[in-house]
């Protein structure tokens, strides 16, 4: 996109230069700095100066061109044409400040670089291949009336992280030069780098670029991998849909994913599947918030089980799956194993225990939890000191092969424009000089409020409590309650400096309706008690036979999976359609088809039976995945029942050296964009919930509608209890790290994950 007519400015820009200079001694040129050549260029087609003086920038320009261009004359090329800064920098010409000027300037510059073609080559120029980029900053000035000639490949551009920003029109469609994609995978650029560990999501390659071959993008197709190695998947994923497009598009990820670990590994059909399991999820969570766009304080440490343990334990879990398939491979099959799938996956969860080390430090600290502190600041180092380790252990494969191929520190060499990976945040600290027992439960945000926890026959809640010595040396503890339909994953234990247990019910042996109870940490000295903390338990069990497809309000929310729904409405060509691997959380619904215009009549649209405990005004949260459409728009309606929904706009365009802050580098940095509206529900019971489509290509991950308070956290609520779709138990601790803590009661404690 800024190599015109085959020209690499970085290069051959400067020696071109100082030659020309050299040979036209009466000649006067505008230079300017350029501070990716750090040096003074004339890279500005313009016949005059900033102050109006006459300079022969444009002979420079057209020579600088028409060199390249007359030296390759006699092979097959494709010449970009159009301009843009000297290195993928911004176009701003010194005479050309208004769009309408830039837009003249770029047409007449269009019309040189053809006539150059054409005297160079000796052809008509609607006979030699040629591209127009239009990306970043150019996009706004084609579609404010740039003219680009018929026969010119227009190649449409993402926005660097795999969203389109816009597709061809009818009208484009029909163009004889056709269009095509330029599209990344990798990317180093604000709001933040992708070049390490953040492999795209295949969901998001395969929704894309076949909206892109739908809608007539279908002439060339480039992918920008950078580093190449940690995104093969991504590269080889890309490939195969340009060669064959309506044979993976309907192919499942997982299947897909599959066949390849058979072809690569030799695996059967079991391990194989294992493999796609693995992959599939691991893109899935390291895109809902990429390794390399970790920050501090992303995550909630109190609410939904403990939000950024969860991920942690998920990752560690996928690690664990990962290993036992590399260790059952034959050696000279174990480093392409590790290349393209464990190393990533052991760095995501080297990179959670840095951050999740770190923020509980940092909060443990604050809440007076001194021999925690320590801990965990180290669990938040050896994180950090194992992206070391095992990047070693990568760069050292085969003899050095791919040695500095993978290096998850280059961003901060390069003067990156965020904090990246970093070590412990908290320092060390002195402690009481006595052993002191606390406790903290899920959902107290504040250390000094009466703990106290509530559970739902619904979802069938497990809660954890932390016992945390706030002094030094050891202490013994016991837990008990009042009701036997508690239950404990264990009783009793010796905490040094803190122990999570987790509470749960016995829902064979509770009453229906709410019941109460009471929990009681006690500590010991051999065997009397010294001190105790009483915990306060709500058990609703209010529980009705719901129909199917059926949501339950708990807790005070009702989170919806988009995929989810109690039934599709259609009308003619507009639908709903399922999303594969494409989401924070599971699949997505997209509104389609691509080529069609937006839908007014709220006649297509996804309805949810949730059935509602509460009555009153409530916030509902969608999450939008951040897909754009920057002629058009990316909006839709939410309603309850058969009242006037409310229509919702996402953002829809590309935000050029965005510094994370506004929405659409949010939603880079989040993958998701969260659009929030109101529903009155007037009396409890079942009512519907209607997502309708307004403009096609937009795609919704999940919805939340909260009844009650609302717990701060990166994801949202966890998904609700429906009576079809999701009916087992939630908030399981992660039974992949071994612990004698999860061998009591298995049945109660068995494995769910978000």
């Amino acid at each position: 996109h800024c190599e015109m007519l085959l020209r690499n400015n970085m290069g051959e820009l400067l020696d071109f230069q100082n030659r020309w200079i050299s040979e036209h001694p009466d000649k006067n040129l505008y230079m300017f700095k350029d501070s990716s050549l750090n040096a003074d260029v004339a890279y500005d087609y313009t016949d005059t100066d900033a102050d109006g003086n006459p300079v022969d920038n444009k002979e420079f320009i057209e020579d600088y061109w028409r060199e390249r261009v007359r030296e390759n004359k006699d092979y097959e090329s494709n010449f970009t044409i159009g301009m843009r800064g000297v290195h993928d920098g911004a176009w701003n010409p010194v005479n050309a400040k208004t769009d309408d000027e830039k837009i003249a300037l770029l047409e007449e510059i269009i019309a040189k670089q053809r006539e150059i073609l054409s005297e160079e080559i000796g052809k008509p120029a609607n006979e030699i291949p040629q591209t127009f980029i239009p990306y970043k900053e150019i996009l706004p000035l084609y579609n404010k009336g740039l003219n680009v000639p018929d026969d010119v490949t227009i190649m449409w551009t993402n926005d660097n992280y795999g969203h389109l920003r816009q597709t061809p029109n009818a009208e484009e469609r029909s163009r004889s030069g056709g269009s095509g994609f330029y599209y990344h995978v990798s990317y180093f650029g604000r709001p933040s780098s992708v070049i390490w560990n953040g492999g795209t999501q295949l969901g998001l390659i395969k929704e894309e670029m076949t909206k892109a071959y739908d809608t007539g993008a279908s002439s060339v197709w480039i992918l920008n991998v950078g580093p190449l190695k940690p995104f093969e998947n991504q590269t080889e994923y890309f490939l195969d849909l340009g060669r064959d497009i309506n044979k993976v598009r309907n192919t499942s990820i997982k299947d897909y994913t599959a066949e390849n670990a058979k072809h690569y590994w030799g695996f059967d059909d079991e391990q194989a599947q294992e493999y796609a399991d693995i992959q599939c999820k691991f893109l899935e969570t390291a895109n809902a918030r990429r390794p390399e766009f970790q920050i501090q304080g992303l995550y909630s440490l109190t609410s939904y089980g403990d939000e950024g343990q969860r991920i942690l334990d998920l990752y560690k879990q996928l690690e664990s799956r990962s290993e036992a398939l590399y260790n059952s491979l034959p050696e000279e099959k174990k480093p392409s194993f590790y290349e393209l799938q464990l190393y990533a996956i052991k760095s995501a969860v080297n990179v959670m225990n840095n951050y999740i080390g770190a923020d509980k430090s940092i909060l443990y600290k604050s809440q007076g939890r001194n021999a925690s502190v320590n801990k965990y600041a180290k669990q938040s180092k050896d994180g950090y000191n194992s992206i070391i380790s095992d990047t070693n252990t990568y760069n050292e494969m085969l003899d050095g092969k791919w040695n500095n191929v993978i290096n998850p520190f280059q961003n901060v060499e390069h003067g990156s424009w965020d904090i990246k990976i970093g070590g412990a945040s908290a320092d060390t600290i002195d402690s009481l000089g006595y052993t002191k027992m606390n406790i903290a439960v899920e959902n107290q945000s504040d250390i000094n409020a009466v703990p106290s926890l509530e559970f739902s026959g619904y979802t069938k809640d497990v809660r954890f409590i932390d016992i945390f010595n706030e002094g030094n040396g050891s202490f013994d503890w016991k837990v008990s309650s009042d009701m036997n339909w508690i239950t404990f994953n264990k009783n009793s234990g010796t905490v040094t400096n803190d122990d999570r247990i987790y509470a749960g019910i016995d829902w064979n042996n509770i009453p229906n309706g709410i019941s109460n109870a009471n929990i009681t940490v006690t500590r010991y000295i051999g065997e009397n008690a010294v001190e105790s903390k009483d915990i306060s338990v709500t058990v609703n069990n209010s529980v009705d036979n719901l129909p199917e497809k059926t949501y339950a309000e708990a807790n005070g929310y009702v989170s919806i999976e988009a995929e989810h729904f109690s039934r599709s409405i259609s009308n003619g060509e507009y639908e709903w359609i399922e999303q594969d691997d494409f989401g924070r959380s599971g699949n997505s619904m997209k509104f389609m088809p691509d080529t069609a215009e937006p839908l007014s009549d709220r006649s297509s649209y996804l309805e949810y039976d949730v059935n509602f405990e509460s009555t009153g005004d409530f916030n509902v949260d969608i999450y939008r995945m951040p897909t754009l459409n920057e002629r058009g728009g990316v909006r839709f309606a939410i309603g309850i029942d058969e009242l006037s929904p409310t229509e919702l706009s996402g953002c829809n365009s590309y935000m050029n050296n965005s510094n994370g802050k506004d929405k659409w580098g949010l939603g880079i940095l989040n993958n998701t964009e969260i659009l929030t509206a109101n529903i009155s529900v007037t009396e409890p019971g079942i009512h519907k919930i209607r997502l309708y489509g307004i403009d096609p290509g937009t795609v919704i991950d999940k919805l939340v509608i909260t009844t009650g308070e609302k717990h701060p956290s990166y994801y949202g609520a966890l998904e609700s209890f429906n009576t079809t779709y999701n009916n087992e138990a939630m908030q399981k601790p992660d039974p992949a790290v071994p612990s004698e803590d999860l061998n009591d009661v298995k049945e109660l404690f068995s494995p769910k994950l978000y």
